[in-house]
C-alpha cells in the first residue's frame, strides 16, 4: 500500500478528476491489472489510478466528483463496472481500493455516505481485511449483506455516518489508514462482473450561496405565475 505517498496521490487524483470533467473520452474501459477491467459508468466525474498488482490482489485508487444535487432525497450514484478479462488462473481474486478522493460539488453538505456491490453474489467486502479502514469525518460504520451470504465476514454494503462533508469539501476514505478490500468468487460463472456503486443520501442544508440561488429561482417562478 502507498500510504506514505498519500499527499502526492491526493493531488494527482484531484487533477485526474479536473481533467476528466472536460475529457469524457477517458471513460473508456481500462485494464487495471490482475486480469480485471474497470469502466466508469458516468465517466465525466471519476477516474482510476492503478498502483500495483501482486499475486493475489490489484491495488487501485479512485477519484470522483459529485456535481448533481439530490433527486427525491438521494444523490445520483457513481458506478464503476469491474469485469474479469483473463482466465481464472491469471486473475487475482481481490481488488483493493487503497484510498479515494471524493469531491462534493453538489451545493449541499453530506451527513452520510454509502458503498454497495451490485453483482448477484460474485463479489463482497472482506470485513476482516477492512479493519482500520478510515472513513473520517464519518465515525460510524455499518456493514450489511444484501445478497444473503450468511457470513459476517462477507458483506455487500458499507454505510457511514456521524460526520459532515461540506459543499466544496473533499472526503478521502482510506487516506489515513486501511483500505477497501473486495474479494471475488472466481469459481462462479465466468466472466465475473460486478458494479461498485457509491453515493451520499442525506443532504444537509445547502451552503448560503447555493441557498440564495435556490431562493432566487423560487422567487422568479412565483413572479412568473402571478403575471
Amino acid at each position: 500500500m502507498l500510504k506514505g505517498k498519500s499527499a502526492v496521490i491526493r493531488g494527482a487524483l484531484s487533477l485526474a478528476v479536473a481533467t476528466l470533467v472536460t475529457s469524457p473520452a477517458l471513460a473508456a474501459p481500462i485494464d487495471i491489472g490482475g486480469g480485471w477491467q474497470a469502466e466508469v459508468m458516468n465517466g465525466n466525474v471519476a477516474s482510476i489510478v492503478v498502483d500495483n498488482t501482486t499475486g493475489s490482489e490489484t491495488i487501485i485508487q479512485i477519484a470522483k466528483q459529485f456535481d448533481d444535487g439530490p433527486e427525491f432525497g438521494q444523490f445520483p450514484p457513481i458506478e464503476i463496472a469491474f469485469t474479469q478479462i483473463a482466465d481464472d488462473a491469471s486473475t487475482v481474486p481481490s481488488i483493493v481500493i487503497d484510498d479515494e478522493n471524493i469531491i462534493n460539488n453538489t451545493g449541499f453538505g453530506w451527513t452520510d455516505y454509502h458503498w454497495a456491490l451490485v453483482d448477484g453474489g460474485q463479489a463482497w467486502f472482506n470485513v476482516p481485511q477492512m479493519a482500520g479502514f478510515d472513513t473520517s469525518p464519518f465515525g460510524t460504520q455499518s456493514f450489511a449483506d444484501q445478497h444473503g451470504f450468511g457470513d459476517p465476514n462477507k458483506m455487500t454494503d458499507l454505510d457511514v455516518e456521524g460526520g459532515f462533508v461540506p459543499n466544496g469539501g473533499t472526503f478521502n476514505p482510506g487516506l489515513l489508514g486501511g483500505a477497501m478490500w473486495i474479494d471475488t468468487d472466481l469459481s462462479s460463472a465466468n466472466p465475473v462482473t460486478f458494479n461498485f456503486k457509491q453515493f451520499p443520501t442525506n443532504p444537509a442544508i445547502p451552503e448560503p450561496a447555493s441557498l440564495a440561488l435556490m431562493l432566487g429561482g423560487c422567487a422568479m417562478i412565483a413572479s412568473r405565475r402571478r403575471k
